[in-house]
């Protein structure tokens, strides 16, 4: 039987506190190793080394970023962690729909939404009287998710005598928090940076490939899987062009460079997918015909791949 989250927190918190020095700074990071050991075996035996009452329980980890240990410890915590925000003058060519002026659009939380409004607060009880349609537009509006939905002119009928029915719907409509806390997390979470010539997407591409190798160095098996699916998702999202192929040769540096070759190598599979998905844009690319001057492993496995659809 699975722990529940309530046993699994309270296991967490009764677990001695480990320091966690990051990168050659050694910026310590205070970590319960309850939060450590379950993520893999070789966590484990990492926090669980015999050690003297006299030793500090420390772990120099020099070789991982400030920020990636910030997101790993996000993803021990609550399965999940954030891609690197864009600066905003990275967005300067964004162009951003106006919304219509009207009073027929109206904004439900994403809570109902997701439910389906089969549980619903106030707000989106109000809305949802008199709809002639269910249109709604998957479109970010901070916590909010905007329904262009059409509401027909407002009843002129007389008010109701005032019953109890009344007094009880009135009642279970009410929401003390119609954007729950944990709403926040996932659009955070969730947030995919718009693309474009001018901006530069290394910074999302190459943390989700630091936390992979990380994953991979000490068999996090759930940790190698969600940052493949962050990495394609991301590179679905990524308008390719002439002027930011940099940002996928940068890519294949990187996971060429801390992969070790193999069949079962799911993240070096990914990035020579997609290369060959963009072939036509990428390999008109000089810093791309740079790399395959290197020679080396992804040379071969490009090939082999290109190989294989041509035969």
């Amino acid at each position: 039987m699975a722990e529940s989250k309530i046993n699994f927190y309270e296991r967490i918190l009764s677990t001695d506190v480990w320091v966690f020095r990051i990168g050659k700074e050694q910026t310590p990071f205070y970590v319960h190793s309850g939060a450590i050991e379950h993520q893999s075996r070789a966590l484990s035996a990492l926090v669980r080394k015999p050690y003297s009452e006299s030793t500090e329980k420390t772990v120099l980890w020099p070789d991982v970023c400030h920020e990636d240990f910030v997101r790993f410890y996000e993803f021990i915590h609550t399965g999940d962690y954030p891609a690197p925000l864009l600066s905003h003058e990275d967005h300067k060519d964004e162009v951003k729909p106006e919304m219509a002026k009207s009073s027929n659009i109206v904004y439900n939380c994403a809570n109902c939404i997701r439910s389906n409004f089969s549980i619903m607060c106030n707000h989106c009880r109000i809305n949802m009287v008199g709809r002639t349609d269910n249109a709604l537009t998957r479109q970010a509006d901070g916590n909010l998710i905007v329904c262009m939905t059409t509401l027909p002119p407002a009843s002129q009928s007389s008010t109701d005598k005032l019953s109890f029915s009344k007094v009880k719907k009135a009642f279970e409509a009410k929401d003390y928090c119609p954007t729950l806390p944990r709403e926040a997390f996932r659009v955070l979470y969730d947030a995919v940076p718009l693309s474009g010539p001018t901006v530069d997407y290394k910074p999302i591409f190459l943390a989700h490939a630091r936390l992979y190798a990380l994953g991979d160095k000490y068999a996090i098996s759930s940790l190698k899987s969600l940052t493949l699916s962050k990495l394609h998702r991301a590179l679905l999202n990524f308008k390719l062009c002439d002027e930011r192929v940099e940002d996928v040769v940068a890519l294949i540096d990187f996971v060429y460079s801390n992969t070790a070759p193999s069949s079962e190598e799911k993240l070096r599979e990914l990035v020579v997918d997609y290369v060959i998905s963009e072939e036509n844009t990428i390999g008109k690319s000089d810093s791309f015909l740079e790399l395959l001057g290197g020679g080396g492993d992804f040379v071969q496995d490009h090939q082999k791949k290109l190989f294989q659809l041509l035969a």
